[in-house]
């Protein structure tokens, strides 16, 4: 029988090494789950930017959502804990935009192949010319006024969310 002398080293070595490797473990996933933070955060804030040049353009312009999805999809929204909820909502208004913005240029091109008003088109005019005044005469004031309520709500929240991303990586 072994004597508890040489029986209690490698039992504390051995508790020290896996209580070291526990340690090294928390701090590497620390580590990774920052990187992937860092890389999300890099991420949206290029999208956000992205859409913001988008909104204030004066044509009716799909924002992308391919960041948000990737975030939203993954699970990765909880490592922005702080700002979950603003992005959970401004991911929801932006989807709502979408929407509507996809119906005022499926109505537009809707009207430029069937017109329901006679617009004579100088022959000297390119077809894309002539799709744009069309689509200028077409749009009416209730969808215009919808899109730009709903276009300036998404241009100030995605404002504000980017002054929030870029103030979160300073801390």
């Amino acid at each position: 029988m072994p004597s508890t002398d040489t029986i209690i080293g490698p039992l504390i070595g051995a508790f020290a090494g896996v209580g070291l490797g526990i340690l090294a473990n928390e701090l590497w996933r620390r580590k990774l789950a920052n990187d992937r933070k860092s890389f999300f955060r890099n991420l949206l804030l290029h999208e956000i930017r992205k859409s913001i040049e988008l909104l204030e353009s004066p044509t009716v312009n799909l924002i992308p959502v391919d960041a948000w999805n990737s975030l939203a999809n993954s699970g990765d929204m909880t490592l922005f804990t702080e700002h979950a909820i603003d992005l959970s909502d401004i991911y929801f208004e932006i989807q709502n935009y979408n929407y509507e913005a996809k119906r005022v240029r499926d109505a537009v091109e809707e009207e430029i192949l069937h017109p329901n008003f006679n617009l004579k088109v100088h022959p000297a005019k390119s077809v894309l010319d002539a799709s744009i005044e069309r689509e200028q005469v077409f749009r009416s004031p209730t969808l215009k006024s919808i899109l730009k309520k709903t276009k300036s709500s998404v241009l100030a929240k995605l404002k504000a969310i980017e002054k929030a991303l870029n103030s979160s990586d300073s801390t």
